[in-house]
């Protein structure tokens, strides 16, 4: 798949969509796995916070 294959995606989803691109990386991403964990875990905590009160509550 072509990155510019991306875009509609990119352009129907929320406001604070974010591409990450691994040139090496395999469709599910295994071979970055931890880094995509992260990536993941990270975004969603940053929205997830004014939700519940503070992270971790």
């Amino acid at each position: 798949m072509k990155l510019e294959d991306q875009q509609p995606f990119l352009d129907g989803a929320a406001r604070d969509a974010t591409l990450r691109v691994w040139e090496d990386g395999e469709h599910t991403i295994y071979n970055h796995a931890e880094e995509r964990n992260d990536l993941v875990a990270d975004w969603f905590a940053d929205r997830l916070v004014g939700y519940s009160g503070e992270a971790g509550a």
